[in-house]
């Protein structure tokens, strides 16, 4: 089995990609108490684990996704505790 997965992430790199934002969700969604990552920690998580697996991305696809987080991140209103 560790052939075959090994197989599929040297034939599709990609697939690391999209793995580790679908397993870094399901890690965000954990709840301990109150406490829970979120989607963008636990996906960070998860990508830091299949990066140490060896597994490697296109450059192009790496600016992206890299594009589009800061994007994402960069969009959503800022939150003042002050009333304006």
């Amino acid at each position: 089995m560790l052939d075959q997965l090994h197989t599929l992430r040297t034939a599709v790199p990609p697939l690391a990609l999209f793995v580790s934002l679908f397993l870094g969700y399901l890690i965000g969604r954990i709840r301990i108490k109150s406490i829970s990552l979120g989607g963008i920690c636990g996906t960070l998580v998860v990508t830091i684990l299949i990066g140490q697996l060896g597994v490697t991305i296109s450059d192009d696809a790496k600016n992206i996704a890299f594009a589009t987080f800061i994007f994402r991140r960069g969009s959503r209103p800022v939150r003042t505790s002050s009333p304006t």
